[in-house]
């Protein structure tokens, strides 16, 4: 099983997050992290690193659009 969509990077993980991945890794053959904008874009990177089962999903949500020209990864 592949979960599609999920956003371990954000915040409300940060407290648990390594317990929830291994959890994830248990049950799933692999995680789709999106990341919304520039900041969660290189979390999503680093997870994707550290973790194999992990794989990344990169864009910019339409609330930071507006933000995103002047990025670049």
């Amino acid at each position: 099983m592949i979960d599609i969509h999920g956003h371990l990077d954000f915040e409300e993980f940060d407290k648990d997050r390594d317990n929830i991945i291994k959890r994830a890794e248990e049950k799933l053959s692999a995680f789709i992290n999106s990341g919304t904008n520039y900041e969660s874009i290189q979390k999503t990177l680093e997870l994707s690193r550290k973790h194999k089962f992990i794989y990344s999903s990169l864009g910019f949500h339409p609330n930071y659009a507006v933000n995103s020209a002047q990025c670049t990864i």
